[in-house]
């Protein structure tokens, strides 16, 4: 239908046409739903792999032995997955209470780098510190100090950390007569130059633990001055008698950024192991935590990764390595008792989560091995 209507425009008459009549439309006219629906899905998928990308870059913890390396030039002696104790169990030491899991695989490979990592200059005396608190440490020392045990070694835990000491619960033991009664004690001589008469004013402090050739000493008597009493002349002392009576002495310490006992702890030991946590320790903080020990000229042996993902591509390749070689690191439940029995006179077979080496008795294994 053609119209032809007069328009006025500026002042003028003139005349409009239609060029092409207007058409019903077929189908319904509205709002193209798959079509929205992609494109919102598009748009929402790539913010999503913006922001993704964007945490990731701000993200500056570390989660892989990598990032510690970036981070202070460190190795990685060892990644420790995340370890959920079953409240059912016994102990909360996966080393004990799970020996053949790839968690307790890796503080045997950490065990293996602190024996062999220092052919030359052996070590004694191993700290065990982090940068901040809840990252591990504490936890990563009970449990060296169990796989270094089962080793036929003989370890002693000193649970130095005199501010929120947690080495009773982990050892299953009630907080007792410990490392701070034995420092402010005044009928006690501690003498290196004789160490006999000084080990038997230990008897009340050293306790043995469950796990054979492994003892304790707890933190004792929480006192208003731990850095004094840590950097006492007297401390120094101790840890020289204890380095003559045990293979090795591990040390639990404060955090180095919390406070200055881990800092001077750090020049009385042989090495200093430090934690940190899968994305929770800051590159930061690791740094400023190495640089404090540096300061005092301690020597840091290395870093232990721990509580790391375990999806990560890290402890994939780990577990893999460890599940497939368990039977090369352990003892076979199929080997014959005569290779059981000669491996159990060297002290380094389990059986049954025990070893079988017959161990001498509390003042024998002090009394007995020679000053150095």
């Amino acid at each position: 239908m053609l119209l032809s209507l007069p328009v006025q425009v500026r002042g003028l008459l003139t005349h409009s046409s239609v060029i092409e009549p207007a058409t019903i439309p077929k189908v319904p006219v509205g709002p193209e739903v798959m079509t929205t629906v992609l494109a919102a899905a598009a748009i929402g998928f790539s913010l999503a792999v913006a922001a993704a990308y964007l945490l990731e870059y701000l993200d500056d913890t570390v989660k892989t032995p990598a990032d510690i390396q970036r981070a202070v030039s460190l190795p990685t002696l060892t990644a420790i997955a995340e370890y959920r104790p079953d409240k059912r169990a016994t102990s909360p030491l996966v080393t004990i209470v799970q020996p053949r899991t790839p968690i307790s695989e890796a503080y045997r490979g950490l065990r293996t780098a602190i024996q062999f990592g220092s052919v030359d200059d052996p070590i004694r005396t191993l700290l065990v510190t982090s940068a901040t608190p809840s990252e591990g440490k504490s936890f990563t020392a009970a449990n060296l100090v169990v796989v270094m045990a089962q080793a036929g070694n003989r370890v002693l835990l000193l649970d130095a950390d005199l501010r929120k000491p947690v080495q009773n619960r982990l050892m299953g033991m009630t907080r007792h007569y410990g490392l701070t009664d034995l420092l402010l004690a005044r009928s006690i001589d501690i003498n290196p130059e004789k160490p006999g008469m000084t080990y038997t004013h230990f008897k009340q402090a050293i306790v043995e633990t469950e796990q054979p050739y492994s003892f304790f000493i707890a933190s004792g008597s929480i006192p208003p001055n731990p850095a004094e009493l840590v950097g006492s002349t007297k401390l120094k002392s101790l840890l020289n008698i204890l380095a003559r009576g045990f293979d090795y002495v591990v040390i639990d310490s404060p955090p180095v950024l919390a406070v200055t006992d881990a800092v001077i702890l750090s020049t009385r030991v042989d090495r200093v192991l430090l934690v940190a946590r899968a994305g929770q320790t800051r590159r930061n903080q690791l740094k400023q935590a190495l640089s404090r020990l540096e300061d005092v000229n301690a020597n840091v042996m290395g870093v232990v990764l721990n509580r790391l993902n375990t999806r990560s591509r890290e402890y994939a390749y780990d577990y893999y390595y460890n599940s497939h070689n368990s039977s090369y690191f352990h003892d076979d439940p199929d080997s014959s008792e005569e290779e059981l029995e000669q491996l159990a006179g060297r002290g380094e077979t389990q059986a049954s989560g025990k070893t079988i080496a017959a161990r001498p008795s509390f003042i024998t294994r002090l009394l007995g091995r020679p000053s150095i």
